[in-house]
């Protein structure tokens, strides 16, 4: 039984800790200053002016710039829902052949066998700028971007299994820690 105004609203409520963060932290409001987003095309209004190439690709310690993709299936996805939220595994196709079928049905099936709910597992044939297509983006629910993998083709993206251990990783690791240590 709830002692106090608090933990009796926290039960009444599942969702009170997106309606505390969406208040502190709006999910409108991209890390634009990071040196990643800046170089990125197009550019966020008001981030600092960087000349764009053609080879300006994430690297791990980037943030992942806000963005909209429709998933394989045909869902819009939209990043900033679950910013803040969830951990991030973005897997790119260039193509809906048989090869990237049966990539993205094992990694949709994982994402949904799997028994914890903080990672959000995108599988896309959209291309974003920053991004290797194919290839695999994983991120922080911050968006710091852990583990970049590209390929010439699907046949050489990392195993479902690699992306698992990557997500235990991003998972367990201490962002403390890692300071000590830089």
């Amino acid at each position: 039984m709830p002692t106090n105004a608090f933990q009796l609203d926290h039960h009444a409520r599942a969702n009170w800790i997106d309606e505390v963060l969406a208040d502190s932290f709006p999910a409108s409001d991209p890390p634009s200053w990071t040196p990643g987003i800046a170089t990125l095309s197009p550019p966020l209004p008001n981030a600092p002016s960087v000349a764009h190439t053609g080879t300006d690709m994430l690297h791990a310690g980037d943030f992942l710039p806000h963005f909209q993709v429709n998933d394989f299936y045909g869902t819009r996805i939209d990043y900033a829902s679950f910013w803040q939220r969830k951990n991030l595994v973005l897997v790119m196709l260039s193509d809906i052949d048989r090869p990237s079928r049966s990539y993205a049905e094992q990694l949709m099936a994982r994402g949904r066998d799997s028994k914890e709910d903080d990672t959000e597992w995108v599988v896309t044939c959209d291309r974003l700028a920053g991004i290797p297509n194919p290839g695999v983006v994983i991120a922080d629910r911050w968006g710091e971007v852990m583990h970049v993998a590209q390929a010439p083709d699907v046949a050489h993206l990392p195993v479902p299994d690699e992306l698992v251990e990557w997500v235990d990783y991003v998972r367990h690791r201490c962002p403390e820690c890692e300071g000590e240590a830089r």
